[in-house]
């Protein structure tokens, strides 16, 4: 079966787009694979291994990534909402960058 063409989605965030088309490069090699089929001389049995082989690395690439960049965005959302908390009581909050990040309330 023939994939069709994948066309990339507009994303804001770079990490977003980076992802977009490392996956358009995946799918660019399963469907030279596909196409290699048509050569009577290779083995269909081993062009579709190979193919099964690159959607397996293709899924745990996406799972990966994903995974980082969704813990990076809960992060990012608690900050905001602390931050938005904060602000409406009157308080600051500082946060520092590293990975044991701290919270600190200040009162004016």
């Amino acid at each position: 079966m023939k994939a069709a063409p994948v066309k990339l989605l507009l994303v804001k965030h770079p990490v977003y787009q980076a992802i977009s088309e490392l996956n358009r490069a995946f799918e660019q090699v399963i469907i030279g694979l596909e196409g290699l089929s048509a050569f009577q001389f290779f083995r269909r049995d081993c062009l579709k291994a190979s193919q099964v082989m690159v959607e397996e690395i293709r899924a745990l690439a996406n799972h990966e990534l994903l995974e980082i960049v969704g813990q990076r965005a809960a992060i990012a959302l608690i900050r905001f909402s602390l931050r938005a908390a904060f602000a409406f009581e009157g308080s600051t909050l500082t946060v520092s960058a590293n990975s044991n990040s701290s919270w600190t309330r200040l009162r004016p």
